[in-house]
């Protein structure tokens, strides 16, 4: 076997595995870009949660006044957890 066709199969193979690495890190990086693009709509268009609306109704000095989220003042009653407030 002739010592310069052996060099010449080692350079060929060094050259598809760079080559190979240089498609595979090329592909990866679209991949992570996407990835991003993605999570970034998805976060933009997510919507808050909306609180519950519980009618409590209190009078004072005779008139009726009807506030719909008192019941989130107190943590002890009305089912409110301390994730809610």
């Amino acid at each position: 076997m002739d010592i310069t066709r052996i060099g010449m199969n080692c350079r060929l193979r060094v050259f598809l595995l760079f080559a190979s690495f240089a498609c595979f890190m090329l592909l990866l990086r679209h991949t992570l870009a996407v990835a991003a693009s993605q999570d970034s709509d998805t976060a933009a268009h997510t919507r808050q949660p909306v609180a519950p609306v519980r009618a409590v109704t209190k009078e004072y000095f005779g008139t009726k006044v009807v506030d719909p989220y008192r019941y989130m003042e107190n943590l002890k009653g009305f089912g409110a957890t301390t994730s809610q407030v």
